[in-house]
């Protein structure tokens, strides 16, 4: 094909997993079918870690309240759903969440084992409004490749 004769990746930034790149000249309309293959096979070729599986003490559902805490159950999962992790191991790991009295909740007072790294330790998990309240979450972290 003559259109694609003379096409240059240009760098235009690089910092440490992150990079700028400009792909050109491209034919009217191939931009979007290339970023968008890139980004597809980018998202299935990630490898990273996270929450797997959680159990609440107190909660029957995913739709209970806890005592004391200001967030439902949902919110309490979808701020869980935003905190990365960094494991050293391909096993999976458990994590202990166990506070008290009335306070913001925050990744960092995630009890790991060893291996386990919180990179986003200032995530907020839930608030609780009263100082007899508490949060009691067990949870396994694992790593995988691809969006699960």
């Amino acid at each position: 094909m003559e259109a694609f004769k003379d096409i240059k990746v240009i760098v235009r930034e690089e910092e440490g997993n992150t990079g700028l790149y400009e792909i050109a000249p491209l034919p009217r309309g191939y931009g979007h079918t290339l970023g968008n293959a890139l980004r597809r096979i980018l998202y299935s070729s990630l490898k990273g870690a996270g929450i797997t599986s959680i159990k609440v003490k107190g909660a029957k559902h995913e739709y209970s309240t806890i005592d004391g805490v200001k967030e439902d159950l949902i919110s309490i999962i979808l701020n869980l759903k935003t905190i990365k992790f960094k494991l050293d191991s391909d096993e999976p790991k458990k994590c202990k969440l166990e506070v008290k009295g009335k306070r913001v909740v925050k990744a960092s007072d995630i009890s790991v084992d060893a291996g386990v790294t919180i990179t986003t330790p200032d995530v907020e998990i839930a608030n609780i409004t009263d100082a007899s309240g508490s949060l009691h979450i067990d949870m396994v972290v694992e790593s995988g490749v691809g969006y699960r």
